[in-house]
């Protein structure tokens, strides 16, 4: 009997540390405040997981992108101070001795701090209306300035190859709400942010822009004939020349000039017959 109550109290103490072995879940309502060159961070623990024993802040140049920065701290609150000018994309984590927890909300934070004018101390609306259109290689991308909250100083245009992703381009567009530029075949998801010192606003509607192959044309090549220049031969003809009788040489050696069939009787009958052409044919 005792041996099985021990038994159980072992295992109910095994069962107990598995449970215990949970990494952190997400810290919540994580924010900053931005006064110059000093950024101080503060978030609540986790509602899920593991009890955090520290947390992790880290920092990014584009959505979920790869830290360039992870600071440490015991409590909940972090004071940075100074932070290089730029565009930081944060978000904090609980670590406990079963290893790092998830990601919290993810925030923007813009360097250096300071007010936007007129008392009001936040981020902007979002930026409405982006359009997108394209001819060949050239996207022209425009948007409409937030609806209302505070003013915004700057836009980040994010290209991604998936709905919500960043993971082609992240740019600067500073103050203006028009942007064109020149861009690879593929399909492209694109969404706008606005800044201001205070952080970054939520993304506007996403557009798809989609950039097509150029077409290649085949090659064909022509062989043009060469035109060469053909001598014809005109044909000879030989004219017959026709002879004439002139005389005859005689049997015995005398040249008559008789022509015809008594040429020749007194001298022993004709021997050739000459030609105007200097011939001496037999008869």
């Amino acid at each position: 009997m005792f041996k099985r109550t021990l038994l159980a109290v072992l295992l109910a103490a095994v069962a107990v540390s598995v449970a215990a072995a949970v990494s952190p879940g997400p810290s919540q309502t994580f924010a900053a405040a931005v006064s110059g060159n000093t950024v101080t961070f503060t978030w609540t623990p986790p509602l899920t997981g593991g009890v955090p024993s520290s947390y992790v802040v880290e920092a990014a140049v584009s959505p979920g992108g790869v830290a360039i920065a992870s600071l440490g701290t015991a409590t909940s609150l972090l004071v940075v101070p100074n932070v290089p000018n730029g565009v930081y994309y944060v978000a904090v984590r609980g670590v406990n001795a079963d290893g790092l927890g998830q990601r919290s909300n993810e925030i923007v934070v813009v360097v250096p701090g300071g007010g936007s004018g007129g008392g009001c101390a936040s981020p902007p609306n979002a930026p409405t209306s982006l359009t997108s259109g394209s001819f060949g290689n050239l996207v022209t991308l425009a948007w409409a300035t937030p609806a209302g909250g505070c003013q915004a100083t700057s836009y980040v245009i994010q290209a991604g190859s998936s709905p919500g992703a960043s993971n082609i381009a992240v740019v600067n567009a500073g103050a203006a709400t028009t942007l064109s530029a020149s861009a690879p075949p593929g399909t492209y998801y694109i969404r706008v942010l606005a800044l201001n010192t205070f952080g970054g606003s939520a993304a506007s509607n996403e557009v798809v822009t989609a950039i097509a192959s150029a077409t290649v044309f085949p090659t064909t090549t022509t062989t043009i004939p060469i035109f060469t220049t053909t001598t014809i031969p005109r044909p000879t003809t030989t004219i017959p020349i026709t002879r004439v009788r002139t005389g005859a040489v005689c049997r015995d050696g005398w040249p008559s000039t008789a022509t015809g069939s008594g040429a020749c009787s007194s001298h022993g009958g004709v021997s050739c017959w000459r030609y105007s052409d200097g011939s001496c044919t037999n008869p």
